[in-house]
């Protein structure tokens, strides 16, 4: 978590998203595990490119958010995670 703690809203969001996915335990791939691991990867990615910080924290918050609907619903948690992700970024 160290290469971003100076930009907040990512900060919240990943404790945010965390906290989201404690129970989502019953899915090999959709979990904190993997969530964890794509928002790494994504890191990685934005700095082989050199995006900018600003981009950069677009995408980490897509990969945060990239499998929260899962605490919903199996089905259509694609559109739950955009609404999750749309609500909390709203409130925030």
């Amino acid at each position: 978590m160290s290469f971003f703690h100076h930009i907040p809203v990512l900060v919240d969001a990943y404790k945010y998203v965390l906290e989201l996915l404690q129970p989502v335990k019953m899915y090999p791939y959709h979990n904190i595990a993997h969530t964890l691991d794509v928002f790494g990867r994504s890191h990685a990615l934005c700095v082989a490119e050199n995006i900018s910080e600003r981009e950069m924290t677009q995408v980490l918050l897509a990969a945060l958010f990239h499998d929260t609907g899962f605490v919903k619903s199996y089905s259509k948690n694609e559109v739950i995670g955009i609404d999750i992700a749309r609500e909390w970024l709203e409130k925030y």
